[in-house]
């Protein structure tokens, strides 16, 4: 019987293999843990039309607030999105009206106040698809965002309101709405924290 030695380095590239595996084995698990965890949960992008995403935005960019609405759409089932249109005229097509950046597989909640439950199906909506989880971001903290989720809390829902992916016109004003959401029972994450867990 022949004895195969190990030299160190063989040691150490077999070690990092099964760290490596491990590491993935860990990563599979979260991702299936938080799959499930997300099943049950709807994510409710809040007015990110044209005219409102140009406007000034802070601490980020309503750009950057796009993106990370994007990022957080591509771990939703496609059936658990729903889009927050604020109707300010009559013309629901007019550019300065449309979403960005425009989406047609997705449901849309058309609305005319700040809060998209008021006088919207958006209720009706999440209850038939068993959603028991509102998660909620775009455009603004102040405004959409906060009406929202406060009806949200409101109607029973476990709501989560997702700091880096919105924005107020000033960074103090962002905060305080997200202080008062806190305080009046939303959790407030970020899109790392929602997505990886």
């Amino acid at each position: 019987m022949e004895l195969h030695q190990v030299s160190g380095r063989e040691g150490r590239a077999g070690h990092r293999s099964l760290r490596a595996n491990h590491q993935a084995r860990q990563a599979v698990r979260r991702y299936r843990e938080r799959a499930a965890e997300l099943s049950g949960s709807a994510l409710v992008v809040v007015d990110l039309q044209r005219w409102i995403v140009d406007s000034p935005w802070a601490p980020i960019s309503g750009t950057s607030v796009v993106a990370a609405c994007e990022r957080l759409q591509s771990d939703f089932a496609r059936s658990h999105v729903v889009l927050v249109r604020h109707l300010r005229s009559g013309e629901i097509d007019a550019v300065e009206n449309r979403l960005v950046p425009e989406q047609h597989e997705r449901h849309v909640v058309i609305k005319n106040e700040l809060d998209a439950f008021a006088g919207t199906e958006l209720d009706d909506h999440l209850r038939g698809l068993g959603v028991a989880r509102v998660v909620i971001a775009g455009l603004a903290t102040t405004h959409g965002v906060r009406a929202t989720a406060e009806s949200a809390v409101a109607l029973g829902y476990d709501v989560a309101v997702v700091s880096d992916a919105t924005a107020a016109v000033t960074v103090d004003e962002h905060e305080d709405a997200l202080q008062l959401l806190a305080a009046r029972g939303a959790r407030v994450t970020t899109v790392d924290e929602l997505l990886l867990g």
